[in-house]
């Protein structure tokens, strides 16, 4: 990776540099924000009731922004109808190097998450199971520790806290 970052500072076209690194900085962006929607909206259809889900999105607006991020990732790599001749760089050249840099960046992600844990048996994820596991007795514990039997959280909550105040 460092030696991808010195070619981006090192050796950009001439003239509009700055316009260049942040034109594929922004492709890799723009494909990031598209999949992290995407995801929103496939937990809510995978995982509807899972107990520390948060965070709820309107699924037309969802759709929306994710159909902008695909035009905003796509249609760079189409030739515009005008091109200007004194074009210091191709149009195609900022969403290439962004393409580039995200499959670059991807061979560490792949080694480190999926490959190493495979070959040492590692559970990456036993931290996040640990917490869900605490999160669901603590409301579990919540519900049915004034009555005895599980319940509506909010109103055991409630006389649990009249219960400490008197």
């Amino acid at each position: 990776m460092y030696a991808l970052t010195m070619i981006y500072l090192l050796a950009p076209p001439p003239g509009k540099a700055f316009d260049l690194l942040v034109d594929f900085v922004q492709w890799s962006t723009w494909l990031f924000y598209g999949l992290a929607a995407t995801g929103a909206i496939v937990l809510c259809f995978k995982r509807p009731r899972h107990p520390l889900r948060s965070f709820k999105s309107f699924h037309p607006l969802n759709i929306l922004f994710i159909s902008f991020c695909i035009y905003i990732t796509v249609f760079p790599f189409i030739p515009p109808s005008k091109v200007k001749e004194d074009a210091p760089y191709s149009f195609y050249l900022s969403p290439l190097l962004g393409l580039i840099t995200t499959l670059v960046g991807l061979t560490p992600w792949y080694l480190r998450l999926v490959w190493w844990p495979r070959q040492t048996g590692a559970d990456l994820m036993a931290w996040v199971e640990a917490e869900e596991h605490d999160r669901g007795s603590d409301e579990t514990d919540a519900s049915t520790a004034t009555s005895g039997q599980p319940g509506n959280v909010e109103h055991n909550k409630h006389e649990s806290s009249n219960h400490q105040i008197a």
